[in-house]
C-alpha cells in the first residue's frame, strides 16, 4: 500500500508472462472465431516430480527468498509481499529493496514456480531472479516531496480500465469514472518501458492531499496517458505474429486489436481523443468491441461478425478457460455506430431496436385500423 510520503513500489509482472498470456488468449480468440521426473542415483530413485508436488506456492516462495537474499549485498533487503490486484485477487511475490534508492521492484514468480514443478532448481531460479532484479533497478530515487504537491506530478497523472461490479471494493477507496459497464482509475506513472510499468494508484485521500477533485486529475489523464502510452491499432494476425514470431497472413482480416505501444493496460486506448471516430474511418462501417483484456480490445467489423451472441460466448469462454482472472475486464460486448462513433452496451443496443421496431409496427398498425 502506497502512503504520501513513501518508498515508491514498482510492481513488476516479466513481459515474457505478459507475452505468453496475450499470446495463449489472443491465439485461442482467433481460433474459436475461425514424462514424469525421475532421477537414477546408484540403487536410489528420486522421485523429484513427487517431492516438487508437496511443496505450494508459498513454501516455493519463502525458499527462493531466503535463496535470492544469500546473492543479494548485506545493504539490499529481501521479503515476501501480498499485494491486492485487479478484480479482488491477491498476488505474492519478493519485493527487493535497496538503500540507495526508494522505488523497488515486486517480482512475482508464478512463473517460475511453474518451471520447478517442472525440474528446474531452486538455486538456479533464484540467480535469475537476482539477475532480473539487476535489470529492473532503478538507480536514481524519485523525489518524495513531489508527491505531495499535485503540481509537480499531474504531468505523470494517467488512467486505465477496469471491470466496474468485479472491483466494487477498490472502487470505494479510489476516484474514479464511471465508463459502461466499466470504471477508470488513476495513477501516477513513475516509469514505462520494456519490463512493464511502475505506478502509484490514486486513492482518494490523495485528492484531498492534493486539494483537487476527480474532475481535475480526470482532464489531465486524458491528455496524458495517450502522450505517455500512444496507442496502437493492427491486426490479430500481426499481434499474434509479433508475440509468437510466426507470420501467418490471412487472406481477410476480420479482426482487429487496439492496444498501446507497451501492451500493459491498453484496453485504455479506447477512450484516447478520437479513436472511435478514426476506427470508424478506417473500417467504414460500425464494429463490436470486445473487451478481450485489461491490455487490449478486439475490434470486430460488424459485416465479418458471427454477431452479438456468438462473440459474448466466445468472450465468456476465453475468460473462463485463458485469462487469469487479474488481468480480466468485461464478458459483455460493446457496439459503435460509425455515424455518432458512440459505444453501447451491444445486448441493450438489440433490446432498444426490437423495442423501437416493435413501436413503429405497431403505430402503422393503429392507423391502418
Amino acid at each position: 500500500m502506497i502512503h504520501v510520503p513513501a518508498s515508491i513500489f514498482q510492481e513488476h509482472k516479466l513481459k515474457e508472462n505478459i507475452r505468453k498470456t496475450n499470446d495463449k488468449s489472443l491465439a485461442f480468440f482467433a481460433g474459436l472465431f475461425y514424462n514424469s521426473n525421475t532421477i537414477i542415483f546408484e540403487t536410489q530413485k528420486l522421485l523429484l516430480s513427487e517431492e516438487r508436488r508437496y511443496m505450494d506456492y508459498k513454501q516455493f516462495l519463502e525458499t527462493v527468498e531466503k535463496k535470492v537474499r544469500e546473492n543479494m549485498g548485506t545493504h539490499i533487503r529481501v521479503s515476501t509481499r501480498t499485494v491486492k490486484k485487479n478484480n479482488g485477487t491477491e498476488r505474492s511475490g519478493l519485493l527487493i529493496e535497496d538503500d540507495s534508492t526508494n522505488i523497488s521492484p515486486t517480482i512475482y514468480l508464478e512463473e517460475y514456480y511453474q518451471q520447478f514443478l517442472s525440474g528446474k532448481g531452486v538455486d538456479k531460479i533464484a540467480k535469475e531472479v537476482a539477475d532480473l532484479y539487476e535489470d529492473l533497478k532503478v538507480d536514481r530515487p524519485w523525489d518524495e516531496q513531489k508527491l505531495g504537491e499535485y503540481d509537480k506530478i499531474k504531468e505523470k497523472v494517467i488512467y486505465r480500465l477496469i471491470g466496474r461490479e468485479a472491483n466494487e471494493e477498490l472502487l470505494q477507496e479510489v476516484p474514479y469514472v464511471p465508463y459502461l459497464d466499466l470504471a477508470i482509475i488513476f495513477c501516477v506513472l513513475f516509469e514505462a518501458g520494456d519490463y512493464g510499468m511502475a505506478t502509484m494508484m490514486i486513492r482518494n485521500r490523495h485528492l484531498k492531499l492534493w486539494h483537487v477533485t476527480k474532475e481535475d486529475i480526470y482532464h489531465q489523464a486524458r491528455y496524458n496517458t495517450w502522450h505517455e502510452l500512444p496507442g496502437e491499432f493492427l491486426t490479430m494476425s500481426d499481434l499474434i505474429a509479433e508475440l509468437t514470431g510466426i507470420k501467418e497472413k490471412c487472406p481477410e482480416e476480420p479482426m482487429y486489436v487496439l492496444t498501446n505501444q507497451i501492451r500493459n493496460y491498453g484496453a485504455s486506448a479506447i477512450l484516447y481523443p478520437d479513436r472511435l471516430a478514426g476506427i470508424s474511418l478506417c473500417l467504414k462501417e460500425n464494429f463490436y468491441v470486445v473487451p478481450s483484456s485489461v491490455h487490449e480490445m478486439i475490434i470486430v467489423p460488424e459485416s465479418a461478425s458471427p454477431g452479438r451472441r456468438m462473440l459474448t460466448e466466445m468472450l465468456r469462454e476465453v475468460n473462463e478457460t485463458q485469462v487469469e482472472r487479474e488481468e480480466q475486464l468485461s464478458d459483455k460486448v460493446q457496439f459503435c455506430d460509425k455515424k455518432t462513433a458512440v459505444m453501447e452496451n451491444a445486448e441493450r443496443r438489440e433490446a432498444r431496436l426490437e423495442k423501437e421496431k416493435a413501436e413503429v409496427k405497431g403505430g402503422i398498425h393503429g392507423r391502418l385500423e
